[in-house]
């Protein structure tokens, strides 16, 4: 499910293993200690998403690149013609995380959002 861009959920996981055991005619209800020793023995870990790749229509932006491209440029100049890609510059934000012993509490605060708009 992952290589086709899935959120995968414990509950989800559950509910397959509930299955399964019923398939197989076991009597089997899955605890919060059976999903965690499960990931530990599979090396599942827990994982934030990013990105936008996935979110990308590629047929639509071939589609536009072939067909609707060529109309809006065609009474221009190569030379007047340019890409630009814009990107937030948070110059306050300090690291979202820092090393520390064990023991030690995490120290947070709200995260500062002053921030430029570049041009590149």
């Amino acid at each position: 499910m992952r290589s086709l861009n899935a959120t995968i959920c414990g509950a989800q996981i559950a509910q397959k293993a509930k299955e399964f055991a019923l398939k197989m005619g076991w009597d089997f209800e899955p605890t919060a200690g059976w999903m965690w020793r499960w990931q530990r023995r599979e090396n599942i870990k827990f994982k934030k998403i990013q990105g936008e790749a996935a979110d990308a229509d590629t047929t639509a932006a071939e589609n536009y690149r072939n067909e609707v491209l060529n109309t809006l440029i065609k009474d221009y100049e190569p030379g007047d013609i340019f890409n630009a890609d814009e990107s937030g510059l948070f110059y306050k934000a300090l690291p979202s995380g820092t090393l520390c012993k064990g023991g030690d509490k995490a120290v947070g605060g709200k995260a500062q959002k002053a921030r430029l708009t570049l041009l590149s």
